[in-house]
């Protein structure tokens, strides 16, 4: 498995928000710290590592929020049995509601 620090993959200065697009991540431990925005993409027979408490992993943003800084977006990826290690995940209530599920069936 191949140690990648999640934010390495964000070009440094390029203007906007730290976005990584539309990639593929097969057999990679993805390794924080860092908190990402996961917008669409999927996650397939992935590990999430955290401190036995699922919630210390979850950072919710309201639905009607404009605006995320601070936040590494995931755009259009995917990760195929990749390991997340001090990764934190926001989200609207309903992805992080996926999320908790995802990582119920993945990490059980």
């Amino acid at each position: 498995m191949t140690d990648v620090y999640v934010v390495d993959l964000v070009k440094r200065g390029a203007p906007g928000p730290p976005v990584v697009a539309n990639r593929t991540f097969e057999d990679v431990r993805l390794l924080g710290p860092a908190v990402v925005y996961v917008r669409n993409g999927a996650m397939i027979e992935c590990q999430f590592n955290y401190d036995g408490n699922l919630e210390s992993i979850l950072w919710e943003i309201q639905p009607h929020r404009t605006v995320i800084t601070g936040a590494i977006v995931l755009l259009d990826c995917t990760f195929r049995r990749c390991e997340f290690n001090g990764i934190g995940f926001a989200g609207e209530p309903n992805i992080l509601a996926k999320m908790r599920r995802l990582i119920a069936s993945d990490n059980g």
